[in-house]
């Protein structure tokens, strides 16, 4: 008995941290009509990586994961989403996901290198340095950290605390820097859930001493591009690859939520972490 412990605890030993595990999403599994997604980019990216496995969830899937693995006060955020920010349905399935599960996920229009020529088995999460610093409200807000790719162990604190303080900050009215002086939704969904709430996530962590994390260079050097997998190159967030065409949009009010579809409506001055928190707490 002792001997079969032992040699389970070796073979566990010799598992990496990062489960070899790829999640994409988009609204079906057919990926064909995508017209600036290169034809041969999914197969490419399984034939690539044959030591990892690749999930496509469509939103049916991706509505039952949430439902089923996040608290029901996350997930009741997730649904009242407006129906035209699906990027930031996105976001936060994302963050669900890697804290779930672990693994890869990678936005379609994302090409790699083969994972496991940059992803170390004793990796505990890889943070890539944005390549482009995109800013909200004339530069008083920035994006310090990609996450058009999260490469994260099962369970990190930093991308638990992402999910958090993007659902906080939905739930929250949208700062004077997001809103002024066009209202325009794309940044209001940069600030909520998208790379600046990531960016802040990791800035608290790392405020912290937060450790388990290797920052690697900008498109994690070198290895990935974030639009490697358009067919044309100069494209930059198509409405298919959007999900909606949220980027154009124009704010609607103070919150980036259908508030008719929560249970209490209240939207907080500021984003209340600590009400996600406890929600998780006390979910199980």
């Amino acid at each position: 008995m002792l001997l079969c412990c032992l040699l389970l605890a070796l073979a566990r030993a010799d598992e990496p941290r990062i489960p070899r595990m790829i999640w994409q999403t988009w609204k079906t599994h057919d990926v064909s009509g995508l017209t600036h997604l290169r034809a041969d980019a999914t197969e490419e990216l399984a034939a690539a990586n044959p030591g990892w496995t690749r999930s496509l969830l469509n939103d049916s899937e991706a509505d039952e994961f949430m439902r089923a693995h996040t608290p029901p006060y996350v997930y009741e955020t997730y649904g009242a989403l407006r129906p035209a920010l699906g990027a930031a349905r996105a976001d936060l399935l994302r963050y669900a996901l890697i804290a779930h599960h672990g693994g890869a996920y990678l936005d379609l229009d994302v090409a790699c290198r083969p994972l496991d020529s940059f992803v170390r088995a004793d990796d505990g999460c890889l943070l890539s340095p944005s390549a482009y610093r995109a800013t909200v409200g004339g530069g008083a807000l920035v994006e310090k950290f990609s996450q058009w790719a999260v490469v994260c162990e099962r369970g990190h604190p930093a991308v638990r605390l992402a999910l958090c303080l993007a659902v906080a900050r939905l739930r929250a009215r949208l700062p004077g820097a997001v809103l002024r002086p066009a209202r325009k939704a794309h940044q209001a969904v940069l600030w909520a859930t998208g790379p600046l709430a990531w960016s802040a996530a990791w800035d608290e962590y790392f405020k912290h001493g937060g450790s388990r994390v290797r920052v690697t260079g900008a498109r994690y050097g070198g290895h990935c591009d974030e639009k490697g997998a358009l067919r044309d190159r100069e494209f930059y967030l198509s409405d298919e690859l959007s999900k909606s065409d949220y980027h154009h949009a124009t704010l609607e009010g103070e919150s980036l939520l259908l508030l008719d579809r929560l249970a209490d409506p209240t939207i907080h001055a500021a984003p209340n972490v600590s009400l996600v928190q406890v929600a998780f707490a006390k979910w199980r």
